[in-house]
């Protein structure tokens, strides 16, 4: 007897077509698609595979964070140089893969926390249109800096110079029709939240708040703007501390410039990452799982935090195995990235690829990235950022290994 499938059709306005998405129990997306002469169109999502690999990174050099912004179509990616330990942005442009350098950033240093794998963060933020924010410390000086700059002639037009240590990647986000930056950093002998003019970035307030388990090393590793308020997440960085490892979950309202508690989750911790799911104040993302004190790694867990109602839901999970290295785990917790044309997330979790529907916030499919990598040694690859290339509509992956150097694989 026929069995009835009710089926739940979805788009994107990244398709200009006139088109349905049908996303499959097993993962797979199929889409019905005409084109613009009214051609009828029909294709199927091919297996998730490597397409390629960038190598083009610069020898000795190490990817910290990858960032696509959409104005210019450029992947800004921040690096090391694991010689002389010196940071630099360079990029991506258009389609080509095409390497260029940056030259707003020569006399700053990466002082960015949170980015991939608990390393220095991006350091670039999407702003308006044609502009994007560049945080960072002065080399030498020990002073947070944010730098306004027009891509279109890549000039500088407006800084900040504030604290002594910049914590977040920055949150652009328009509030009351005027656009702000949000970040946060220590400034004095406090941890700030920070709010600049977006446009000129003059100071709109600098907000103490109360460190967890009153532990100035605890900040704000991340900002994310939803409905009126800034949602932020502090994990616990004291390694000892008899409370093990945690992440405390809060807003900011910007109605009142008032912080609230949510919850603490006891079983996350130093590293954590999210996305937001559009019209919601759920955030997507990774954690490293450790034991009490932080003495030693016991695996990787992703879900999702709702700072509506305050709880944290787990959607999986993957305890470390004995030949998994340390320092591997203790890197792959990764920021998710940007969200693809179809609007669905990407996180990875230890060597697992988690793909997640924008939409409806349930699991698409989940691949072991372990096997299409092109950096693995032992049965390890360090993954250290994770993006989105929205031209191309790939997905960039960077990870590190000494005989290799920086290598970006695409999908």
């Amino acid at each position: 007897m026929a069995t009835t499938v009710i089926v739940y059709p979805s788009g994107t306005t990244e398709n200009t077509n006139p088109h349905v998405l049908f996303s499959g129990g097993t993962g797979a997306t199929y889409t019905i698609e005409m084109t613009t002469s009214g051609e009828l169109l029909f294709s199927q999502d091919v297996e998730f595979t490597r397409s390629g690999v960038i190598s083009s990174v610069g020898t000795g050099h190490y990817i910290t964070g990858m960032f696509y912004n959409t104005d210019n179509q450029v992947m800004y990616f921040t690096s090391q140089d694991s010689s002389t330990n010196d940071y630099s942005i360079s990029g991506f442009s258009g389609s080509n893969d095409t390497l260029f350098s940056t030259t707003f950033y020569d006399d700053l240093r990466q002082g960015v926390a949170g980015g991939g794998g608990g390393q220095t963060g991006y350091g670039v933020t999407q702003g308006p249109s044609n502009v994007v924010y560049v945080l960072g410390e002065f080399t030498g000086n020990s002073k947070t800096a944010v730098r306004r700059i027009n891509i279109t002639n890549s000039q500088v037009t407006h800084e900040y110079t504030g604290g002594t240590s910049v914590y977040t990647s920055g949150t652009y986000y328009e509030y009351n029709s005027n656009g702000y930056l949000a970040f946060a950093e220590r400034y004095n002998s406090d941890n700030v939240l920070t709010i600049l003019n977006a446009s000129d970035l003059s100071l709109v307030g600098r907000y103490s708040y109360d460190e967890y388990n009153n532990d100035s090393n605890n900040y704000f590793q991340q900002l994310i703007y939803a409905n009126g308020k800034l949602l932020w997440s502090m994990p616990n960085r004291t390694f000892n501390a008899a409370v093990g490892c945690t992440t405390q979950y809060g807003q900011f309202n910007l109605s009142n410039n008032t912080f609230t508690t949510g919850s603490t989750q006891p079983h996350s911790t130093q590293w954590t990452g999210y996305v937001l799911m559009d019209g919601t104040e759920k955030v997507y993302g990774v954690q490293i799982e450790a034991s009490p004190g932080f003495s030693d790694f016991t695996g990787v867990t992703y879900g999702y935090y709702d700072y509506s109602a305050h709880t944290f839901t787990e959607l999986g999970s993957k305890e470390i195995s004995d030949d998994v290295n340390q320092n591997v785990l203790y890197l792959n917790g990764l920021f998710p990235s940007k969200k693809d044309s179809n609007g669905d997330m990407y996180l990875i979790s230890l060597y697992d690829l988690i793909i997640i529907n924008g939409s409806t916030g349930t699991l698409i499919e989940t691949e072991n990235i372990l096997d299409l990598s092109s950096n693995v040694f032992n049965d390890n690859v360090t993954f250290t950022a994770v993006e989105y290339n929205q031209n191309q509509d790939k997905l960039w992956v960077a990870s590190y290994l000494a005989s290799n150097g920086a290598l970006i694989d695409t999908y």
